[in-house]
């Protein structure tokens, strides 16, 4: 457990790969980003039925990328809290069930964005 302290990286080049690890780390082991990955296929495939703008696709991506980044942003404080507590404690509850409530917000602040875009679309053909 005393290992050296790792060097800061170098190169842009360096960082970015370590940023992609953090990713594939959070797709292989946390099964809601997986989930929320599944529904930005979905709904980009979904998407390709109607006629979106430009505009729109922005506000799809500003949906997706919120959700995403509220996702890994949760599974960082939860492994944060299991790193520095080992029994269950009420405040240690407290701040992971605040983290996931930033997760729900953005689920909803999303849905709420693809209804508004998909519904007038979906209503043209009634």
């Amino acid at each position: 457990m005393n290992q050296p302290r790792p060097e800061k990286n170098k190169t842009f080049k360096r960082s970015a790969h370590f940023a992609w690890e953090g990713v594939k780390t959070a797709y292989r082991e946390e099964r809601n980003f997986r989930f929320h990955i599944s529904m930005t296929v979905i709904v980009f495939l979904g998407s390709l039925a109607f006629d979106f703008s430009p505009s729109d696709y922005k506000w799809l991506l500003v949906a997706v990328f919120v959700v995403i980044a509220s996702e890994i942003l949760n599974t960082i404080i939860e492994n944060l809290v299991d790193l520095v507590i080992d029994e269950y404690h009420p405040l240690a509850k407290k701040v992971k069930d605040m983290s996931a409530g930033i997760v729900l917000i953005s689920a909803v602040f999303s849905f709420i964005i693809g209804l508004l875009l998909f519904v007038p679309k979906i209503m043209t053909y009634f």
